[in-house]
C-alpha cells in the first residue's frame, strides 16, 4: 500500500480553495488499483452569513425602517442578537437604568431548545421616559412596539417564512419559528474524488466531514 499526501500545494481552485489535483507520471500503471481515504482534516473556516443572508431591518416608533447588515462571517444566534442590539444602541433606540447602568433593548432573539425555535421578543415602548431611566429616544404620542422584519435569506437562519414581520401591538410579544432554524446551512463537507466508481452515486464521494469543533479550529 502506498500513501498519497494531499495538501494546500495541490489546490487548483483559487476561488473556493476546494479543488485539489494530483498529476501522476505517465509511467505509473494504475490498472486495477484502488484508492481509499485514510484520514482528512481541515479548519472549520466556512461562513454561515454571506451577502445572500446578512440583511434584516426593524421599523422604529418613528415609522422609519432601520437596516441591519451583518459583516460576513460565522454567527451564532447570540452573535446576531449582539450586533442587532449594538445597532440599536448606535441609533439611540435604548434606555439605560440610572442606578444599575443596565441597558433596555426593545427587540430580542432567544433560542428555545424545547421548541427548536429562535423566539423573537418585542417589548412595548412607553409614551414617555419612565422614572429612573435615561434615554435619547423621542417617545411617541401613542405607545407601541418596534417591528422586526426578516427577509429571505435571514429567514432561513432564524426559521421563519420569507418576509416575516412582527406587529406593533402594545404588549410583550413572543413569536416562535415557523420552521426549523438552519443556523449552519453548510454543515457538512463532502470529500469527492473523480476516480471513485460508486454504483449508487455519481458524485464520487469518499467521505463526509461534519465539524465537531468551534469555528476557526
Amino acid at each position: 500500500m502506498s500513501s498519497i499526501i494531499i495538501n494546500s500545494t495541490h489546490i487548483t481552485d483559487s476561488v473556493n480553495n476546494s479543488l485539489f489535483e494530483i498529476e501522476f507520471e505517465r509511467s505509473i500503471d494504475l490498472t486495477n488499483k484502488h484508492i481509499s481515504l485514510t484520514s482528512a482534516s481541515l479548519y472549520f473556516s466556512w461562513r454561515n452569513i454571506t451577502n445572500f443572508n446578512n440583511k434584516f431591518s426593524y421599523i422604529w416608533i418613528d415609522d422609519i425602517e432601520y437596516h441591519v447588515v451583518l459583516p460576513i462571517g460565522f454567527y451564532e444566534i447570540t452573535d446576531i442578537v449582539a450586533y442587532l442590539q449594538y445597532k440599536m444602541g448606535v441609533n439611540n433606540h435604548t434606555m439605560t437604568n440610572t442606578e444599575t447602568g443596565s441597558i433596555t433593548y426593545f427587540i430580542d432573539l432567544v433560542v428555545s431548545n424545547t421548541l427548536y425555535s429562535v423566539d423573537i421578543l418585542t417589548y412595548p415602548i412607553p409614551a414617555s421616559l419612565p422614572s429612573g431611566f435615561t434615554s435619547s429616544i423621542i417617545f411617541p404620542s401613542l405607545a407601541k412596539n418596534p417591528i422586526l422584519k426578516i427577509p429571505s435569506g435571514m429567514s432561513e437562519i432564524l426559521g421563519y417564512n420569507a418576509n416575516f414581520q412582527t406587529d406593533a401591538t402594545y404588549e410583550i410579544k413572543i413569536y416562535n419559528s415557523t420552521k426549523a432554524p438552519n443556523v449552519s446551512p453548510d454543515l457538512t463537507v463532502l470529500v469527492i474524488c473523480d476516480q471513485v466508481q460508486n454504483p449508487f452515486s455519481n458524485l464520487g464521494i469518499l467521505y463526509a466531514i461534519s465539524p465537531s469543533v468551534s469555528i476557526g479550529s
